[in-house]
């Protein structure tokens, strides 16, 4: 048996999933037999069991075919990101008390970042949003934005 393998090619070079993917048989799942019907007694249908001819029920094959299993699809990020293209700041928060917002600026300036804030009003009252940054290239933000959401600032954006 050659296993699918051309001549010249040992088994010891294929990928370790492929071999033991050969090695193994598809388990295939039993074929139950079709439920026969109890034979009337010659008292119930008022004929004998000998005169009658017994129709010989049609035998269903055993299937050979294998079924694959359900492809496992790709895990799916609950939400794709986009960064606006002209994006060079992140904003890690914006806060209601002043005392909140200067902790978390000095946090940031001893993460290493050069900080920035600016005032907001959110729902009538004003804001201040904390932003680390500007960063020099896109790779630069995408990195701090990771680095800073791995930090205790998940809802860090880009902006």
């Amino acid at each position: 048996m050659t296993q699918g393998l051309c001549p010249g090619m040992a088994a010891a070079e294929l990928d370790s999933r492929i071999v033991a993917a050969l090695a193994e048989p598809p388990a295939a799942a039993p074929v139950a037999a079709p439920a026969e019907r109890p034979a009337k007694s010659a008292g119930q249908t008022g004929t004998s069991a000998a005169a009658r001819p017994r129709k010989a029920a049609p035998e269903k094959p055993a299937s050979i075919v294998a079924r694959r299993p359900a492809a496992a699809q790709a895990a799916k990020p609950a939400s794709v990101e986009m960064i606006p293209a002209n994006a060079r700041y992140v904003q890690i928060g914006s806060y209601a008390d002043e005392a909140n917002a200067l902790a978390a600026l000095r946090r940031l300036s001893e993460m290493g970042y050069r900080t920035a804030q600016r005032n907001e009003r959110a729902q009538n009252r004003p804001t201040k949003a904390v932003l680390a940054g500007p960063f020099a290239d896109r790779q630069a933000l995408v990195a701090a934005l990771t680095r800073l959401r791995a930090s205790g600032y998940p809802r860090a954006v880009a902006r």
